[in-house]
């Protein structure tokens, strides 16, 4: 009786967990800090839209940052992009993780909103 006990008490926290892990985003960094170092790392970020081009089912964001930093960010298929509300010169914040194209870091969107 004591092993169905730990073993319901086990899966309930893993539940809780798993909860929380979806609700819980990284730390805001300026885009700076952003670096080949940090490929697969998840990172928020707050910038400007620069620029946007769609590319073979692609959203291609250029980024950028009250320090003038500068970044470029993939839109796939996971966010339904006719939807999207974002254009030019929007403030914007963006969940995503860093990946790496041609020796540059970007980041492959997760979640965007304009603020």
């Amino acid at each position: 009786m004591k092993f169905v006990s730990y073993l319901l008490v086990s899966l309930i926290l893993i539940l809780i967990l798993g909860i929380l892990s979806q609700s819980l985003e990284p730390e805001t960094i300026p885009l700076s800090k952003i670096d080949l170092k940090m490929i697969d790392q998840h990172v928020k970020i707050n910038c400007f839209v620069e620029g946007v081009v769609d590319a073979d089912g692609f959203l291609i964001f250029t980024l950028r940052d009250y320090n003038n930093s500068e970044i470029t960010a993939i839109l796939g298929e996971k966010i339904k992009k006719e939807n999207l509300p974002v254009k030019k010169d929007d403030f914007v914040e963006i969940v995503g993780r860093v990946t790496e194209y041609e020796n540059e870091p970007e980041i492959e969107i997760e979640k965007i909103r304009v603020k």
